[in-house]
Order: C-alpha cells, then structure tokens, then sequence
C-alpha cells in the first residue's frame, strides 16, 4: 500500500514538472520582443557598473566591447571598482582611463580610508554610489557585450519606466562541457523571462541588470544580505513587487559570459547560488526551486534503491521521461532564441549530467553551506 501510495507521489511529481516547463515555454514564446521605436533618441544618461577581482585575463576585453557600443559617448561612463585583485586588474583598467578619459574610471576598494569591505556587493555600492549616471546598468568583469546593448537598455527604460530592467545572459562556449553550461543558462533564463511576464515572482542575472540609480538608494541597497558573497541580483529584486521589474526580451540585448573552466570551479559555483535558495521571501519561488530540484533528485534516488526494490526503477524511468520531455521542449525554443540550436546534440548528455549535479548541489548547499568563490572562503 505505501509503495502504490509512494509511486502515485512520483507521477504526480511528474506531472507537475511538466505541467511547469510546459507554462514556462507557453509563456515565453507568447513574450513580445522588445524592440527600440524607430525614432528612439536617448537622453538618459547610463553608469555601466562593474565590480572586478583577478580579472587581468578578461576586463579589458569587457570594457572595450562596452566601449564599442552604439551609444552616445556623452551620455555614458564606465566604472570599474577593483575589488582587492592580486593580479593586474586595477593597472590594466587604469591604462583604458587613461586612454578614454572621459568614458573610464576606475575606483579601488583599498583607496578608501577607512578600508572598505571586501566583495563583490560593497564594490557595487562604491561604485554606485560614485556613478554620474541616472540609470546604473551592472555586468560582470568577464563578459562581452553586444552593440545595440545600451540602446536596448536605454529605450525600454525610457519606455516603460520600470524599476528594475532584467535582461538575458548566455554563455560563449567552445567544447562539450561548456555547452552543457550553456544550456543549464539557456533554460534559466527561460524560466526568469516567464517568471517575470507571469509575475510569479523576480528573477535576474546580475551580469545584465539596469535600474535608476534612485531605485537602489530608495530600497537600502544590498542592505539586510550584504554578508552573502552573492546575491546582487536576487537579493536586490526581492526587494520589489514583481510588477516593476521587465524582462527585455530581444537576443541583441543578451550578454556573453564565461563558462566554468573546470568541473571544481562549476561546483563552487552552483554552490554559491545554491546557498542563497533558504534565503528567499517569495514562497512561489521556493516552490518552483523545490519542484525542479525534486525530480532530478527522485531519479537519482530511486534508481539507487532499484536493486532491492525494482519497481522503483520504473519511476526512476518515469521521472527521468518526464524531464526529458519537458525539458527539451524548453531548450529547443531557448537554443533558437540566443542561436544555439546546435547544442542541442549534447542534450542527452547534458540531461544526465544535470540530474546528478543538480541533486548533488542541492544537497550540499543545504548541508555543506561552504565554498570558495574569487580566491576568498564563504559560508
């Protein structure tokens, strides 16, 4: 009786993992790309806000692809706070001040006396705080950026006026491992655009974030989770109803980052984001984060214990179908939406390869709690 019981849970599970990714998809796809009217002239002026660590192999490749975007030299500047590096970050990035005077700056968080915090959060406060800007738009040291990046930004804010702008975030990948990433992003950022038209709750990438620079003074900041090494994205949108934050939906407004080198850096990684999962108001996201990471885990587990109990090898099948399904569905659209389409031929690799780490992450960000994160220990 309590098999049957337990085996009724399961394709329940199931079900309603698909019933998610199939309300996902349906709810994506219905999205209106967001485009800049043709006769869009800026006026507002940006900050692009970027907070740096031993980042010499990628800042300059970043500020300069910022540099090359289509919008008015005037109404933009670039601030890159050097968080500490034991590297050559703050020379390189002070070598493009001095060449774009009036477009660079750098600030250096062991300038300030009394010295300032380390971390990500409190390089981003400086630098906020120091930004000319009326919109401060954030990114990550080792991103590029598309041409039409702050014109995009630029026209839906001077459009709609939200809070907060979310926008997408896809990797640049050249092997197996790294496409696999790629399409973990790919699916996120599916969930995050239709979690905001939805309105079920706010999600965001901090690599591509912009908001009036009243916003993040009007809502204290990274005040209240400043102690978290991450969290400059969720944190900070929780703060909000979900109903003044947008999603832009438009692939040349999607920024390119790295992928995870190694399987060690991945873990640490989804480690870092893992942590955050119990520190969430909302219950709706609580819940979604719980039904994706219960299935791939129920997998796991019962195909596991199917030796000694073979009909639960059979729900392992089950779950592991179900998955599937819904999530190819999911990917097939997102891999044409940011022109990836060919990655899905590591799909049936990526899917095995998802469920273990994701039931290995979620068990450990709940248990382990630790982890490394720029040269720096974090719990």
């Amino acid at each position: 009786m309590l098999l049957y019981i337990y085996i009724v849970a399961c394709v329940l599970l199931a079900c309603s993992y698909v019933l998610l990714l199939q309300a996902v998809l349906q709810m994506w796809s219905s999205m209106p790309l967001w485009e800049a009217p043709p006769d869009f002239q800026p006026s507002v002026r940006i900050s692009v806000v970027i907070a740096a660590r031993n980042e010499a192999a990628n800042i300059e490749a970043c500020v300069r692809s910022i540099l090359a975007c289509n919008y008015p030299a005037a109404l933009r500047e670039i601030v890159v706070v050097d968080d500490y590096s034991e590297d050559d970050t703050a020379e390189r990035v002070a070598r493009l001040a001095a060449a774009h005077p009036n477009e660079v700056r750098l600030l250096c968080l062991s300038d300030i006396r009394p010295p300032a915090p380390p971390g990500k959060k409190s390089a981003l406060s400086r630098g906020i705080a120091c930004a000319h800007g009326e919109l401060i738009v954030t990114t990550d040291a080792d991103c590029l950026v598309p041409p039409r990046w702050l014109w995009l930004l630029a026209s839906a804010y001077e459009k709609r006026r939200p809070s907060v702008l979310v926008a997408p975030v896809a990797l640049q990948t050249r092997n197996g491992w790294e496409r696999f990433q790629a399409l973990d992003v790919a699916a996120t950022m599916g969930i995050t655009g239709a979690a905001l038209a939805r309105r079920w709750f706010a999600m965001g990438n901090g690599a591509n974030l912009c908001y009036p620079k009243t916003t993040f003074e009007r809502i204290g900041g990274f005040a209240a989770n400043a102690h978290r090494a991450s969290g400059d994205d969720m944190f900070l949108l929780a703060k909000l109803p979900v109903e003044e934050v947008f999603f832009l939906k438009n692939a040349d407004a999607t920024v390119k980052t790295q992928p995870c080198p190694t399987v060690r850096a991945f873990f640490q990684q989804r480690m870092r984001w893992g942590t955050k999962n119990t520190g969430w108001t909302s219950r709706r996201l609580q819940a979604v984060l719980a039904l994706l990471w219960a299935v791939p885990f129920g997998v796991v587990c019962n195909a596991l214990l199917a030796p000694w109990y073979p009909p639960l090898g059979g729900v392992a099948l089950l779950l592991l179908s179900a998955k599937a399904w819904a999530d190819r569905r999911l990917l097939g659209e997102m891999t044409a939406f940011f022109h990836q389409k060919k990655y899905l031929s590591h799909f049936w690799t990526a899917l095995l390869t998802h469920t273990i780490y994701l039931t290995v992450v979620g068990l450990a960000s709940l248990v382990v709690r630790r982890y490394s994160w720029k040269g720096r220990r974090w719990r």
